[in-house]
């Protein structure tokens, strides 16, 4: 005859241990919202509609609005740099400014904590300018990645000639961080299947899997590498990326001829 009563340690009413488990598993299950919305993230490749405009053009064009914000303390400067980007942003179809708008939120906030305390300590009309100086750069940055993917972004590298070395480093990097990004969220999920009906040390956790992250580390960085190599990426590459500047790189280069010529007029 089959006995059907249950287990003695199921009898047994265990509140601590169930608390504790919950509290385990609410951790794992915070640090696996963080790491698959990273993920998320990273995999998401901006709607690139945009294709005519040289990449290096582009890349410069951030960089030279970046340095005159940077160097400007002048308010109406900021606001007409933030007027012609906001122009720019009208001009993309409406899935990509319902993207880059949640993107320019979540940089601005994340970035204007750090100025927040500047109410308290400093002046408030100074903390207004840093916080419209910041409106500024992280809607630049945030136009700049949405309508540029990652390959244009080494393509204008390589059009400017910077050093092959620092391109593999930037190229190499982003991939071996979301290599380990996934190890590490597989690894979370592991733990919390195994964690069922068990109480563990937080500490205990965090820091096998923190180690067994370390001890995989070399192994991955060399898999990402061969992987890299196996399909065709090149050192070296022989194929030279000259500069070339196209029909449609001109009204890039007139707006950012404009932007020059109000930071002259309101600096001087």
């Amino acid at each position: 005859m089959q006995n059907n009563e249950l287990p003695d340690w199921l009898k047994e009413p265990n509140v601590n241990n169930h608390s504790q488990t919950c509290q385990n598993s609410r951790l794992i299950s915070i640090n696996l919202r963080i790491i698959s919305f990273f993920i998320k993230h990273f995999q998401n490749e901006a709607i690139v509609t945009d294709n005519k405009q040289s990449a290096w053009l582009k890349l410069i064009s951030m960089l030279v609005k970046l340095i005159l914000i940077l160097c400007s303390t002048n308010i109406k400067f900021l606001w007409i740099v933030i007027i012609i980007i906001l122009f720019k942003v009208c001009q993309l179809p409406s899935q990509q400014v319902s993207k880059l708008s949640s993107r320019f939120f979540k940089m601005f906030l994340c970035s204007v904590i750090f100025v927040m305390p500047n109410f308290v300590i400093g002046n408030v009309q100074t903390t207004f300018f840093f916080i419209l100086r910041l409106m500024a750069i992280v809607l630049d940055v945030a136009y700049f990645l949405q309508i540029n993917s990652w390959q244009q972004v080494i393509v204008g590298l390589r059009q400017l000639h910077c050093p092959n070395l620092i391109i593999l480093i930037l190229d190499i990097s982003l991939k071996y961080i979301h290599t380990l990004a996934i190890f590490l969220r597989e690894s979370l999920w592991a733990v919390q299947l195994r964690m069922v009906g068990k109480t563990l040390n937080n500490r205990n956790i965090i820091g096998k899997v923190f180690g067994q992250l370390y001890l995989n580390s070399k192994k991955y960085t060399n898999e990402v590498f061969n992987a890299m190599l196996l399909r065709g990426y090149k050192i070296n590459p022989k194929q030279k990326n000259s500069i070339k500047i196209n029909k449609s790189d001109y009204s890039l280069v007139i707006i950012n001829l404009i932007i020059i010529v109000f930071f002259v007029n309101t600096s001087m």
